[in-house]
C-alpha cells in the first residue's frame, strides 16, 4: 500500500529519474501530498506522485509524514509569501511561499497574519494580504481572476518542469493559475486541451477571456490564456503577454499553428 507524504520545502523537483542529474518534469509546492510507490538510494530518492497523479523521483528529504492538519482553505496569491515565526513584519522566516500554495488556518486573523501550521507541524504566520479563499468567490469574474492573478507573475523565467514563482514552463502556469481559483487542471499541455470545452479554433470572434489556446505542428506543445483583444499570456521565454497575429498566430515563433482552443468552467 502507497504512503502518503508531505512536501516541507518551499518547492521541490520532480525528476525522470533518481538523480539530481536528472530531467526535472514538472516541481512540487510545500504541503502538496506526494503518494510514495518505492523508494532507492538507501531512502534518498522515491517514487511517486504529486496531487495531479503525474509520476517521478523526489528527495525524500522534502518529505515528511503527513500529520493531521486543517484542511487548506487560502491559496497564496500573492508572487511571494513568507512562512514567519511570530506575527511581525520582521519576524525571521521559516521559509518563502510560491505563488499557489493551499494553507490550512488555525484561527481567525490577527494583527494582519494568518496562523497555520506547517507540514513538519510547526505554527507558522504570513501577511493576510497575500492570501486568499481557494476557489471562486461568487459573483467574481473568472476571466478577470485569471488575468488578475496571472499579471502577478509576468517576467517570472520560463524553466522546464517549473510550477512555481521560481520558474515556470508553459503548461505548469497554466495549471498553477487555474488551481489558484480551485480548478484541477492536468499537468501537460496535451492533458489540458482535452478538458473542459472544445471551441471553434478558426473563429477567433467566439473565443472568450480565460480560454486556452494550444499550439503544435501537429502535436499540442504549448499552451496559453486567451486576454481577449489579441492578447495571449503564456511562459515562453519568460512569463508574458503576447499580442497575436491574426489567427491566433504566435509571432516568430517555433511552433506557430494553432491546434486547439479549450474553454475550461468555473470550478
Amino acid at each position: 500500500m502507497a504512503e502518503v507524504r508531505t512536501v516541507t520545502a518551499t518547492s521541490s523537483a520532480l525528476r525522470a529519474r533518481a538523480s539530481h542529474a536528472a530531467e526535472q518534469i514538472s516541481r512540487l509546492l510545500l504541503g502538496e501530498r506526494f503518494e510514495v510507490l518505492e523508494e532507492v538510494d538507501e531512502g534518498r530518492w522515491a517514487r511517486g506522485s504529486g496531487p495531479d497523479g503525474y509520476e517521478g523521483w523526489i528527495r525524500t528529504w522534502h518529505l515528511a509524514a503527513s500529520i493531521s492538519n486543517p484542511e487548506p482553505s487560502l491559496v497564496v496569491t500573492s508572487r511571494w509569501s513568507r512562512a514567519l515565526e511570530v506575527p511581525e513584519p520582521n519576524s525571521p522566516v521559516l521559509c518563502d511561499l510560491s505563488f499557489g500554495t493551499r494553507l490550512g488556518p488555525t484561527r481567525a486573523e490577527g494583527s494582519g497574519f494568518l496562523p497555520w501550521l506547517m507540514p513538519d507541524g510547526r505554527s507558522a504566520w504570513t501577511p493576510a494580504e497575500h492570501l486568499e479563499p481557494v476557489g471562486l468567490s461568487s459573483g467574481k469574474d473568472m476571466a478577470a481572476m485569471l488575468e488578475l492573478r496571472g499579471r502577478r507573475l509576468l517576467g517570472i523565467p520560463y524553466e522546464w518542469g517549473g510550477r512555481s514563482s521560481a520558474g515556470l514552463d508553459c503548461s505548469g502556469f497554466v495549471q498553477l493559475l487555474f488551481a489558484s481559483l480551485g480548478i484541477p487542471l492536468p499537468r501537460d499541455a496535451w492533458q489540458q486541451a482535452e478538458m473542459g470545452i472544445e471551441v471553434v479554433r478558426d473563429h477567433s470572434e467566439l473565443w472568450l477571456p480565460g480560454d486556452l489556446l494550444f499550439y503544435g505542428s501537429p502535436r499540442v506543445e504549448h499552451v496559453g490564456v486567451w486576454l481577449g483583444e489579441d492578447r495571449l499570456m503564456h511562459a515562453s521565454g519568460e512569463l508574458k503577454l503576447e499580442n497575436l497575429e491574426p489567427g491566433g498566430r504566435l509571432a516568430g515563433n517555433a511552433r506557430p499553428d494553432l491546434v486547439a482552443v479549450r474553454r475550461i468552467p468555473p470550478g
